[in-house]
């Protein structure tokens, strides 16, 4: 079946055999929140490219109420590297997203994660993004995943 997306990424609860790094913090179950300060969810699982050994995505459950008093609950996925963990408290905190950009995310379901569905997840979150190649190496070579930049400042402060 050629048309059929191979998997390669899984729910890190999902994967017997693998856990968070020593050196980094497990942060599911943190808050997450805007640069600004707003709660807006919390940190469900980690979605890890087993092959790589990478964190690519937070699959965090959205839950805030907007303007008006709409209330927003659903799964998404955030790329690891547009958000980073505050060096003083176990809390997640999104670098640029806006209200508007996480209203407008699709949601996530779990099951395969489409080529498809990260570019729309990428477009989203920048959308004077441009993304030339579907190669994996490629894809994931963008700063929205550098793991490096998530934990850097836990990293420092622990003398790592």
């Amino acid at each position: 079946m050629e048309n059929e997306e191979k998997r390669l990424l899984y729910k890190l609860s999902e994967l017997d055999y693998f856990e968070v790094s020593d050196k980094d913090p497990d942060v599911r179950d943190w808050k997450v929140y805007t640069n600004d300060g707003r709660e807006v969810g919390s940190v469900d699982d980690l979605i890890v490219d087993p092959a790589e050994l990478k964190v690519r995505y937070l699959d965090v459950l959205l839950d805030y109420n907007e303007a008006g008093g709409k209330e927003i609950v659903k799964h998404v996925l955030i790329p690891i590297g547009t958000a980073y963990v505050d060096k003083d408290d176990d809390k997640v905190i999104l670098k640029s997203m806006t209200l508007d950009n996480l209203r407008d995310l699709p949601a996530f379901e779990g099951g395969i994660i489409t080529r498809r569905y990260e570019h729309a997840l990428r477009k989203i979150i920048d959308p004077d993004i441009i993304i030339t190649s579907d190669d994996t190496g490629d894809f994931y070579s963008h700063d929205h995943f550098d793991t490096d930049m998530f934990y850097s400042d836990r990293r420092t402060r622990r003398g790592l």
